[in-house]
């Protein structure tokens, strides 16, 4: 069972029941079921009913999402039967949305809740802007996907935020932005780089990737949108891989795989020049990198 409290200001109390027995691949999932409380807990409702794919069969909810500032409109999930359920109060009213793709993610755009990603089991995603009445295509070999504040510069004149989309290219992948797709589906797009391995958005800062080697990576750093910049660590390691640990408007701290066994901590003091110098921190640092630390232990 799934609970989830609606959070702060709020008496709703989400409950998905699932049965977790294993079933016979390719058969349907068990049928799930729905109960809301609308009063802290004192009581729930059974929603089952709203959540049905047809006058007989259960929908087989998965995972259900809230919108990060509007609670009540919530998304559920049937992974399986290729469904969404969508509602804008709660659940006291349920819209079912049947789909030509098998829904894996979900993702809420910020600042309006009629919006959302939906990234498909082939890579592939789509954007609705009217709360699941109507899909459309954004891009295909998707791998990674964010949206990024309302930053300085490159998309300060947007009429909203923009994308952020690493996608696979035959040889390495490439991180675009796509802008003005709150408005419409001819966005505007910008590749912002290249040759990417790994990319991830932390607060202001977008961080990449490079491979050069099976065991030497480089680190970009771009913060607010702007130019990528390469970090450059304190160390006579080669670095085999990286994870930010944290990132604030004045530091930022990085753990750095050497060799299968060791991983540092580094420190770089962020003062918007045009280099990221990171300094050793803490050493020998307990870090675990899947796929180049620690591969023939328990871990794995």
């Amino acid at each position: 069972m799934f609970v989830h409290w609606a959070g702060e200001g709020s008496d709703v109390i989400i409950c998905l029941a699932k049965n977790t027995q294993p079933v016979p691949k390719g058969h349907p999932p068990h049928p799930s079921s729905v109960f809301i409380s609308y009063d802290y807990g004192s009581s729930f409702v059974d929603k089952t009913e709203n959540f049905k794919l047809d006058n007989s069969t259960y929908a087989a909810l998965d995972k259900f999402y809230n919108h990060p500032r509007q609670k009540r409109h919530m998304v559920f999930r049937d992974k399986f039967h290729k469904m969404l359920f969508v509602t804008k109060d709660f659940g006291k009213t349920v819209v079912k949305v049947k789909l030509a793709f098998e829904p894996a993610d979900i993702l809420y755009y910020p600042d309006d809740p009629l919006m959302f990603l939906t990234y498909d089991s082939n890579k592939t995603l789509w954007i609705t802007r009217d709360f699941g009445q109507s899909f459309s295509l954004v891009q295909e070999m998707v791998k990674l996907y964010f949206w990024a504040k309302k930053w300085p510069g490159m998309w300060e004149n947007d009429t909203g935020r923009a994308l952020l989309v690493q996608r696979e290219e035959p040889n390495a992948t490439t991180i675009i932005a796509l802008s003005n797709i709150y408005t419409t589906d001819q966005s505007n797009v910008s590749v912002v780089f290249k040759g990417a391995d790994q990319f991830n958005l932390v607060g202001d800062f977008m961080f990449a990737t490079k491979r050069l080697s099976k065991d030497y990576h480089e680190l970009y750093i771009s913060y607010q949108g702007g130019q990528f910049l390469k970090a450059r660590f304190d160390s006579e390691f080669e670095c085999g891989g990286f994870h930010v640990a944290d990132a604030s408007e004045t530091r930022l701290l990085v753990a750095v795989a050497h060799t299968e066994t060791l991983s540092n901590l580094y420190v770089s003091e962020v003062t918007h020049t045009n280099q990221y110098m990171f300094r050793l921190s803490l050493e020998r640092l307990f870090c675990y990198f899947p796929n180049s630390m620690w591969k023939g232990s328990w871990l794995r």
